[in-house]
Formats: structure tokens, sequence, C-alpha cells
């Protein structure tokens, strides 16, 4: 557990940072942050391997990076990493590091799939609310995604997904084989008969293949504090429209 503190500590380098919002985090609140990440993921803190320790300290430094990125940004510039980030680009500085660590985390659940079971829970549920506001909603509201149908065989339909400016944390793809995916008549809801294909927190351009032929796909976009956003195309006859 001291190993842990330790390493957060240097990881966070709060005593180098320019940032006043990064040094006036205390000690207490990343304790705080370790012990209720570590009980949402049943992580034992009198007894976890290398492994677990590596993954609650991602967890933990996702969400000071959300706190960092969502406060409000000073008036003056501030130097972060060597770089200066004024008001306007310090949500975008975070973000390429929560991307980053979202990666990361991934890539470990992938090849230790006990330790992702609760994360998808985690991630809205250690984030402050106080740190949660509108500039986050209008910014998911922006993302960018293009949907595009790569090819058709007899039984699948191939589809490459792409997204650009994307602040967000999670995407879901659905289909549905009859309605569109998303009724905007109905608050924007799903049909009924949507059947959801991925699930993931891993926000990069993803290649995914559906077994309809005609149809409807959405790509469901989802910030931290559940903010949603959705794309969606037909597929068959008349293949990306709707």
């Amino acid at each position: 557990m001291k190993e842990l503190l330790q390493s957060l500590y240097f990881a966070l380098g709060r005593e180098n940072s320019s940032d006043p919002i990064c040094k006036a985090i205390t000690d207490e609140e990343i304790l705080h942050l370790v012990t209720s990440i570590a009980e949402a993921n049943k992580i034992d803190l009198e007894d976890f391997d290398a492994t677990k320790a590596s993954y609650l300290q991602m967890l933990v430094l996702r969400d000071v990076y959300w706190k960092l990125a969502l406060a409000y940004a000073p008036l003056y510039e501030i130097s972060v990493d060597g770089l200066k980030v004024s008001k306007q680009t310090r949500f975008e500085h975070y973000f390429s590091m929560i991307q980053q660590l979202n990666k990361q985390i991934g890539e470990l659940v992938a090849g230790n799939p006990s330790l992702g079971f609760a994360s998808v829970k985690v991630e809205t549920a250690v984030i402050q609310k106080d740190y949660v506001n509108a500039n986050l909603r209008n910014l998911v509201r922006k993302t960018k995604t293009s949907i595009t149908v790569d090819k058709q065989d007899d039984k699948y339909t191939y589809l490459e997904i792409k997204f650009k400016d994307a602040h967000i944390t999670r995407f879901q793809v659905y289909y549905n084989p009859t309605l569109p995916v998303v009724d905007e008549y109905e608050g924007n809801t799903l049909s009924k008969g949507s059947i959801l294909v991925r699930d993931s927190l891993d926000v990069t351009d993803n290649k995914i293949k559906i077994p309809v032929l005609k149809g409807y796909v959405a790509v469901v976009m989802i910030a931290p504090n559940g903010t949603k956003n959705y794309k969606q195309i037909q597929v068959g006859e008349t293949n990306g429209t709707i």
C-alpha cells in the first residue's frame, strides 16, 4: 500500500507542477480515491499483486486527470509537463492523458479479464459530480464520428468506425434489422429489437462485422457523466444513408 501511494505521488508530480489545482490535491484525497476505487473493484489492499497495483494506479490517475480536466482553468497560462496550457486547451491536454490511460487499461484487462468486471461502473462512479459540468456535455455532443460500410458478403456487413475530437471514454455499437436503432421520436431511446454488438472503453478507430445485410447501425458515444451522443446509418441497398 505504501509503495502504491509513493508511486502515485511520483506519477502526479505535484511538487514540480505549476498547475495550482494539481498542487492542491492532498495525500488524503489520493488515499480516499485508492480505497474507494479498490473497494469498487473488489481489490484487497492488504493482499494484491503487481498487476492489480498497476491497474489500481491507472484507475486513480484517470480519476485525478478528470478532476484536472474539468476544473475551472485559471485565467493565466500554466505549464504542464513543459507545455503551456491555457484555459481553452486545459481539457484537451488532460483528456489526451485520459485516453492514453484508457488504452493502457484496456490492454491490461485484455490480458487479465478478471480485472475488468467493474470497470464500466467505476468509470462513472468515481468521478466526482462536482467536476462534471456543461463543458463536458457540450464537448461530447460535438464528437465527430463516421460509420462506413467497407464491404458485404453473403452473411455479414463489415463496418469501419472512426472518431474525431472524441471527448468520450466509452462507446457502444448496436444494429437493428428492421428499425432505426435510435428512435428520435421517443426521446432518442433504443428501438425494440436493437442488438448490442460492441461495448468498449477503447475509444479508437474500430472495424466490426455485424450479421445483417439490411438494417440500421448506430454508434452510441458516452461521456463519463453519462451524457450520450449517437451516429447511425442504414445498411443494405442504401448503404450509408439514414
